[in-house]
């Protein structure tokens, strides 16, 4: 087993970033002989309901990647819950799993209750950044949002996730700005920056000496979901 942590503030893009991860995941190892762990991606964002996962479950299931999230009538209760397939797909030792967590601290306290199932396995936790939200859209506020994740869950943050993005706005220059204040958090905190995410018709435009995921969209925002 491995997991993978993502957390991040509300208009980061964690979940796109979530989904396009288990994608190139299930890729990878459909590709290496040497690997049959499958993806499964878990979805524990109770913060913000209506960027979820679960609307990307049938593109996921089509790529054999094993989805448990919650419904919109789970999240939007007074006291939110897991569904039971969250517990059980963390019993599997044969699975690489994505977590996606709530956005700000309340939503990475849930992880405290999955620290018994977290123990002892390859772990990593990653910040996904969006340098165009007003929270982080500066060092120190990166920063501090990094300490909040931690006092919260109770797990240090080992890398971090570059994802400047203004929707179908964004532009290279965003990009690269957002690339510039990110790598200087880097240095700040000593956290590796696992890599740059963008859409695809911007993935071919940057040369950085980080990786970079080339990413499709998945999720709608609710304004454009209501606007049809």
């Amino acid at each position: 087993m491995s997991i993978h942590i993502l957390t991040g503030h509300l208009g980061s893009g964690k979940t796109e970033v979530a989904i396009n991860l288990a994608v190139y995941l299930a890729e990878r190892a459909r590709c290496s002989p040497a690997s049959d762990a499958a993806v499964a991606l878990l979805d524990i964002d109770v913060v913000n309901p209506y960027f979820a996962a679960r609307e990307a479950r049938s593109f996921l299931e089509s790529q054999g990647i094993l989805v448990a999230a919650p419904s919109l009538k789970t999240t939007t209760a007074a006291l939110p819950t897991l569904p039971s397939e969250v517990y059980q797909l963390l019993h599997r030792k044969d699975l690489q799993i994505i977590i996606d967590v709530g956005g700000d601290s309340t939503g990475a306290r849930l992880l405290k209750s999955l620290q018994k199932y977290l123990e002892g396995e390859p772990l990593q936790v990653y910040g996904v950044v969006n340098t165009k939200r007003p929270s982080t859209a500066r060092k120190q506020d990166i920063l501090a949002y990094l300490r909040d994740i931690r006092h919260a869950s109770g797990l240090a943050h080992t890398a971090l996730i570059h994802n400047t993005h203004l929707l179908d706005e964004t532009s290279p220059e965003d990009v690269h700005e957002g690339q510039t204040i990110l790598e200087n958090v880097a240095l700040e905190c000593g956290l590796p920056i696992a890599f740059t995410a963008v859409m695809k018709e911007l993935a071919l435009q940057f040369r950085i000496n980080n990786a970079i995921l080339a990413m499709e969209r998945h999720i709608k925002p609710p304004f454009v979901v209501n606007s049809h």
